[in-house]
């Protein structure tokens, strides 16, 4: 790992920011999502009623224990040829899945997919799968956005508002606009299913603001159907789906200003100690 990291972060750049980069949590939470929160999306400091972009949370079910092997490999045997033979030795059985049963025993089950309990290649694994879905999308999300901008749609980032999809692990969050939403989704989960990357409609999230309330009556026809459709299809509908005040990405508070000190006081709260 020690070797082969810094060829790993170049590869998976630039939109995997946890394998070999320093401080790539923070280039996405502070330097990038809250940026673009700040300036595309309504808040309680501006008065846009009809934002551009959305930020979009997604979430993986238990992608470390269904991403595909064969696909791993397959990137493996391309990109990091030296890294194979280690690979076919960790690799070269079905994964054993221990558990304990009610008894006190232990049994496994065999799993053809999925990275191996322990194994300190599995995050890189993961990685590597979820990247080449997510590189194939980036691709043709920049292709749309080019398009409308030589159309002179060029939105509020004068870049034909150009998606910006960024990873840390299987934890992925996208600045995108309204037009590429339903897109975006549709062609994730098309690509990632078969690849063991699904997503999880509970945990799924689209902000669409930060001021309290939701812009939809405020969209176009066309972005209100896109933007209804990705809620009730991959977020559980709108009352679990859509955030309008600040939600968590990686861990960090992402919204406005009452939101974030809402959300430090009540982990203050939980890990201060009485004398």
């Amino acid at each position: 790992m020690s070797v082969s990291k810094d060829l790993a972060c170049e590869f998976l750049s630039p939109n995997q920011y946890a394998i070999g980069l320093s401080s790539g949590m923070d280039i996405i939470t502070q330097q990038t999502m809250q940026a673009h929160t700040t300036r595309y999306l309504p808040t309680p400091e501006n008065s846009n009623p009809t934002p551009s972009c959305a930020i979009l949370i997604l979430d993986l079910k238990n992608m470390f224990n269904s991403v595909s092997m064969v696909k791993s490999r397959e990137i493996i045997h391309s990109q990091f040829p030296h890294l194979l033979p280690l690979f076919d030795v960790l690799y070269y059985e079905d994964t054993k899945c221990w558990y304990r049963q009610p008894d006190g025993r232990r049994n496994f089950i065999l799993r053809k997919e999925s990275s191996s309990q322990g194994c300190p290649f599995a995050a890189f694994l993961a990685c590597l799968v979820l990247d080449d879905i997510i590189k194939k999308i980036d691709n043709e999300l920049h292709v749309r956005a080019t398009s409308r901008k030589n159309t002179n749609c060029i939105s509020d980032d004068g870049l034909g508002t150009r998606a910006i999809v960024m990873s840390y692990i299987d934890g992925t969050t996208v600045s995108i606009g309204f037009e590429d939403l339903k897109f975006f989704l549709d062609r994730f989960n098309e690509l990632g299913t078969p690849l063991g990357c699904v997503l999880k409609p509970q945990k799924c999230q689209i902000m669409t603001s930060t001021n309290g309330s939701s812009p939809i009556p405020n969209l176009n026809i066309q972005h209100q159907h896109d933007l209804m459709y990705s809620l009730n299809k991959y977020c559980g509908g709108q009352i679990n789906g859509e955030i309008i005040t600040g939600t968590r990405i990686l861990g960090t508070p992402i919204g406005n200003k009452q939101f974030a000190e809402h959300f430090q006081n009540k982990k203050n709260s939980k890990t201060s100690y009485s004398y």
